[in-house]
C-alpha cells in the first residue's frame, strides 16, 4: 500500500480548463479559506481507514504527519506497517524499509491534485482545481474541476476551528477517511526533516 497522499498524489489533473464557479462555491472557497490560513505548518496524528462502496472496512493504519508550506510533506505510517513519503517541493520520496526500498519521483503539476495543495494557503490554486462547496459549518466539499478515476470528491471537516478530518472518495466509490489528532499549528520545522537520505544498501528507483 501506498498511503492514502501517495494515491492522490498520483492523481492526473490537467489544470489547462477552468470551469465557472456558483455563488454557492466561491462562497465556500472563501469560507474554507479562512480555516486553512493559519495553518502555515501542521505536525501531529492520523488514522486512516478504507472502505468499500457498501461500507465494509477494507484496510486501516495510522502513523505521524507535518506538513509547511510551501509544498513541504513527510508522512510516517507506522502501523501496520512502516512506510515514509518525504516532499520537499521538488521531489517525492517513498520509502519502504522493509522492500530496503525508495522511489523518487519528480513533483510536477501532474502531482497537484493532494492534500499538500489544499494546505498551501494559495486560494486561486485551489479553486483551479476544486469546487467548494460548504455544507455545514466547518463542513467542505470538494470536486475537481476536471474529471479523475483515481478521486471523485474531498471532504473536509473542522472541529472547534481546528481540522477533524478529510474524506477522499475514489473513482470506484471507496471511501479513504483520515481522522486528526494531537495537532500542534505554526510550530517551526527543521527542513531536514523534508529531505530523504537513503540508508545504505536501499534500492533507489528514479521515476522522471
Amino acid at each position: 500500500m501506498k498511503s492514502i497522499l501517495l494515491f492522490t498524489l498520483s492523481a492526473v489533473l490537467s489544470l489547462s480548463c477552468w470551469a465557472e464557479e456558483s455563488q454557492s462555491s466561491t462562497d465556500g472557497a472563501a469560507e474554507l479559506m479562512q480555516y486553512l490560513l493559519p495553518l502555515t505548518s501542521l505536525t501531529g496524528n492520523f488514522s486512516q481507514a478504507q472502505t468499500d462502496t457498501e461500507g465494509e472496512l477494507l484496510s486501516q493504519s495510522s502513523g505521524t504527519f507535518q506538513v509547511a508550506r510551501p509544498g513541504l510533506l513527510r508522512w510516517a505510517t507506522q502501523e501496520p506497517f512502516p512506510q515514509l513519503l518525504i516532499s520537499n517541493g521538488e521531489k517525492l520520496w517513498l520509502y519502504d524499509p522493509d522492500l530496503e526500498q525508495v522511489i523518487v519521483n519528480q513533483v510536477n503539476e501532474q502531482l497537484d491534485l493532494t492534500p499538500a495543495v489544499i494546505f498551501s494557503g494559495d486560494l486561486d490554486a485551489i479553486r483551479k482545481q476544486f469546487v467548494i462547496t460548504s455544507r455545514a459549518e466547518g463542513v467542505f466539499e470538494l470536486i475537481p474541476v476536471v474529471e479523475s478515476g483515481y478521486v471523485q470528491k474531498l471532504e473536509l471537516t473542522f472541529s472547534d476551528q481546528q481540522l477533524h478530518s478529510m474524506s477522499i472518495w475514489d473513482g470506484f466509490g471507496k471511501r479513504t477517511t483520515l481522522v486528526f489528532t494531537d495537532l500542534v499549528i505554526g510550530t517551526s520545522i527543521p527542513a531536514g526533516q523534508f529531505y530523504f537520505v537513503p540508508p545504505e544498501g536501499t534500492d533507489v528507483l528514479v521515476h522522471d
